[in-house]
């Protein structure tokens, strides 16, 4: 139990459905927005925001819930709308995330389990993509893929948290 709430597996994250067509518009530019004000995807056209809107799922999670959970091989990457979290690695604090933080995308690169665990500090508001959906991305534009990779680099030669 972390802040007196068992931890969750991703899976019973709940996904916020769009299915009218109204708030679909509205949540689908409301994604636009938020994909728009983090540095990992600036300089992109509004097409390739849609296409990131369109490759990507809303998901809310409580505070102590488990994220990413070191030793699993990750099915996920996942975007900080808003909220924070904390990495831990063999229970030890390691770094804090806030939003515009992205992590996961390592255990999707190398499909290695993952070197650390990932816990809600706070209720947050998280983009997710699959695999799947990540695979796309990177191969629809590459200048996201080689971002992506700076970021894994950078973490890496720099001493930053490592990748999740």
């Amino acid at each position: 139990m972390t802040n007196g709430q068992p931890p969750i597996a991703l899976a019973s994250i709940r996904v916020q459905s769009t299915r009218s067509r109204s708030v679909a518009r509205m949540r689908h530019d409301d994604k636009i927005d938020h994909l728009q004000k983090i540095p990992l995807f600036a300089g992109l056209s509004k097409k390739e925001f849609r296409f990131l809107a369109q490759m990507s799922s809303e998901a809310s999670v409580h505070e102590g819930s488990v994220l990413v959970k070191q030793g699993e091989i990750g099915q996920e990457a996942m975007i900080i709308e808003s909220g924070t979290a904390e990495v831990r690695r063999d229970g030890e604090k390691i770094d804090d995330l806030g939003p515009g933080d992205f992590f996961g995308e390592m255990s999707l690169i190398n499909h290695m389990p993952r070197n650390a665990d990932v816990v809600a500090t706070s209720d947050m508001n998280l983009l997710v993509m699959d695999s799947r959906e990540f695979s796309s991305v990177l191969g629809e534009y590459p200048e996201v893929a080689v971002k992506i990779l700076k970021t894994v680099v950078e973490r890496l030669t720099v001493g930053q948290r490592p990748p999740v």
